[in-house]
This record gives structure tokens, C-alpha cells and sequence, in this order.
């Protein structure tokens, strides 16, 4: 998935593990910043038919500070 700002891989599974999620997140990192973009992976549970569950979105800390400046308690 892709738009003007953002390259993004989105998951809709049961699990995800930590170690899945990070692998992808540098993934995307790397695919976004290829085109100049913020790479995000979005991931929402997949909990059966009808039970809505929310999207959250992830990304690494060089993404966030790419879209968001420095994390908070670093210099600018």
C-alpha cells in the first residue's frame, strides 16, 4: 500500500510476534526510505467474523523521528 507520504505493509492476522513485527518494520524502512517516504507496517488481530479489533500502526524509531523530529529526552 502506498500514498503520497508513506509506503506501508498491512497484516491482518491472528498472531504476531514481536520478532515478526520487528523484521518487518525494518523492512518497510528500508522500501520507504528507497523512495523518500515513512515506511509503516500496519497490523490488526484478526478475532473471527464480526469482532472488529483496532489497526496499530508500527514502525521503527528512525521512522517516527523521520515524521515526528527527535523522541522525547534527545537533543534536537
Amino acid at each position: 500500500m502506498e500514498s503520497p507520504l508513506y509506503v506501508a505493509e498491512v497484516k491482518n492476522v491472528k498472531r504476531f510476534s514481536l520478532l515478526q513485527a520487528e523484521r518487518e518494520c525494518l523492512e518497510i524502512e528500508r522500501q520507504g526510505n528507497l523512495k523518500n517516504k515513512i515506511g509503516i507496517v500496519m497490523v490488526r488481530r484478526s478475532a473471527g467474523k464480526g469482532r472488529e479489533t483496532p489497526w496499530l500502526v508500527c514502525m521503527t524509531a528512525g521512522m517516527f523521528r523521520e515524521m515526528s523530529g527527535p523522541l522525547p529526552g534527545e537533543p534536537p
